[in-house]
Protein backbone atom coordinates (compact mmCIF):
# COMPACT_ATOMS: atom_id res chain seq x y z
CA UNK A 1 0.00 0.00 0.00
CA UNK A 2 1.38 3.38 -0.97
CA UNK A 3 1.54 5.84 1.90
CA UNK A 4 -0.32 8.96 0.75
CA UNK A 5 0.44 10.89 3.90
CA UNK A 6 2.38 13.05 4.25
CA UNK A 7 2.60 14.70 0.85
CA UNK A 8 5.32 17.25 0.16
CA UNK A 9 4.13 20.86 0.35
CA UNK A 10 0.68 20.02 1.77
CA UNK A 11 -0.56 21.39 5.10
CA UNK A 12 -2.60 19.21 7.45
CA UNK A 13 -4.67 19.59 10.60
CA UNK A 14 -3.34 17.15 13.18
CA UNK A 15 -6.43 15.58 14.72
CA UNK A 16 -7.02 12.43 16.71
CA UNK A 17 -9.37 9.53 15.94
CA UNK A 18 -10.58 9.34 19.55
CA UNK A 19 -10.92 13.12 20.13
CA UNK A 20 -11.73 14.30 16.60
CA UNK A 21 -12.97 17.77 17.63
CA UNK A 22 -9.57 18.70 19.04
CA UNK A 23 -6.52 19.57 16.97
CA UNK A 24 -2.94 20.68 17.43
CA UNK A 25 -2.39 24.42 17.17
CA UNK A 26 0.21 27.10 17.83
CA UNK A 27 -1.26 30.34 19.16
CA UNK A 28 1.84 32.53 19.37
CA UNK A 29 5.51 32.89 18.58
CA UNK A 30 6.72 31.54 21.95
CA UNK A 31 8.13 28.01 22.14
CA UNK A 32 5.46 26.84 24.62
CA UNK A 33 2.52 28.42 22.77
CA UNK A 34 1.40 25.08 21.35
CA UNK A 35 -1.19 22.52 22.37
CA UNK A 36 -4.54 20.94 21.54
CA UNK A 37 -8.01 22.35 21.72
CA UNK A 38 -11.22 23.30 19.94
CA UNK A 39 -10.45 26.24 17.70
CA UNK A 40 -11.91 27.72 14.55
CA UNK A 41 -9.98 26.79 11.44
CA UNK A 42 -6.88 28.95 11.17
CA UNK A 43 -3.38 28.79 9.69
CA UNK A 44 -1.84 28.27 13.12
CA UNK A 45 -3.53 24.83 13.16
CA UNK A 46 -1.96 23.73 9.86
CA UNK A 47 1.26 21.73 9.73
CA UNK A 48 3.53 20.51 6.96
CA UNK A 49 5.76 17.46 7.11
CA UNK A 50 9.24 18.15 5.71
CA UNK A 51 11.26 15.00 5.01
CA UNK A 52 14.78 14.63 6.37
CA UNK A 53 16.22 12.31 3.73
CA UNK A 54 19.30 11.44 5.79
CA UNK A 55 17.24 9.88 8.60
CA UNK A 56 13.93 9.05 6.86
CA UNK A 57 12.10 11.19 9.43
CA UNK A 58 10.03 14.36 9.21
CA UNK A 59 10.12 17.84 10.67
CA UNK A 60 6.59 19.06 11.51
CA UNK A 61 6.37 22.77 10.66
CA UNK A 62 3.60 25.22 11.55
CA UNK A 63 2.14 27.25 8.66
CA UNK A 64 1.54 30.47 10.60
CA UNK A 65 5.00 30.29 12.24
CA UNK A 66 7.07 28.69 9.45
CA UNK A 67 10.39 28.95 11.27
CA UNK A 68 9.17 26.72 14.09
CA UNK A 69 9.15 22.93 14.26
CA UNK A 70 7.29 20.65 16.67
CA UNK A 71 9.51 19.03 19.32
CA UNK A 72 9.25 16.56 22.17
CA UNK A 73 11.35 18.41 24.71
CA UNK A 74 11.64 16.12 27.70
CA UNK A 75 7.99 15.11 27.38
CA UNK A 76 6.81 18.70 26.84
CA UNK A 77 5.11 19.75 23.64
CA UNK A 78 7.01 22.76 22.28
CA UNK A 79 8.05 24.33 18.99
CA UNK A 80 11.26 26.12 18.21
CA UNK A 81 13.32 27.24 15.24
CA UNK A 82 16.97 27.97 14.53
CA UNK A 83 19.00 24.79 13.88
CA UNK A 84 17.24 21.51 13.16
CA UNK A 85 17.61 19.18 16.16
CA UNK A 86 17.00 15.47 16.80
CA UNK A 87 14.06 16.14 19.18
CA UNK A 88 12.25 17.73 16.20
CA UNK A 89 12.47 14.59 14.03
CA UNK A 90 9.38 12.39 13.74
CA UNK A 91 8.68 8.91 12.45
CA UNK A 92 5.35 8.39 10.70
CA UNK A 93 3.81 4.91 11.06
CA UNK A 94 0.93 4.09 8.74
CA UNK A 95 -1.99 2.32 10.44
CA UNK A 96 -3.62 -0.58 8.57
CA UNK A 97 -3.06 0.78 5.05
CA UNK A 98 -5.06 3.96 5.67
CA UNK A 99 -4.02 7.60 5.85
CA UNK A 100 -4.21 7.38 9.64
CA UNK A 101 -0.79 7.49 11.26
CA UNK A 102 1.04 7.32 14.56
CA UNK A 103 3.54 10.17 15.10
CA UNK A 104 6.57 9.12 17.17
CA UNK A 105 9.55 11.24 18.14
CA UNK A 106 12.70 9.71 16.62
CA UNK A 107 14.91 10.77 19.55
CA UNK A 108 12.75 10.15 22.61
CA UNK A 109 10.34 7.48 21.35
CA UNK A 110 7.48 9.60 22.69
CA UNK A 111 4.22 9.06 20.81
CA UNK A 112 1.96 12.03 20.13
CA UNK A 113 -1.40 11.43 21.76
CA UNK A 114 -4.53 13.14 23.06
CA UNK A 115 -6.20 12.09 26.30
CA UNK A 116 -9.01 14.69 26.23
CA UNK A 117 -10.48 17.17 23.76
CA UNK A 118 -8.07 19.87 24.89
CA UNK A 119 -5.10 17.87 26.15
CA UNK A 120 -2.23 16.37 24.18
CA UNK A 121 1.44 15.60 24.43
CA UNK A 122 4.05 12.88 24.20
CA UNK A 123 4.71 9.75 26.15
CA UNK A 124 6.38 6.36 25.96
CA UNK A 125 3.11 4.54 26.54
CA UNK A 126 1.80 1.38 24.80
CA UNK A 127 0.14 1.83 21.40
CA UNK A 128 -3.50 2.98 21.69
CA UNK A 129 -6.22 4.66 19.60
CA UNK A 130 -5.69 8.03 21.29
CA UNK A 131 -2.30 8.19 19.51
CA UNK A 132 -3.74 7.94 15.97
Amino acid sequence: VELKFPAEGVYYEIVNTKYSNSRLGKWGAGDKNVGCGWWNDAEDQLWSFEKDLATDTYFIVNKAYPGTRLADYGGSTITYGNSKEDDQKWRITNIDGTNMVRITNAKTGGKFGMWADNACGFGNWPDANDQI
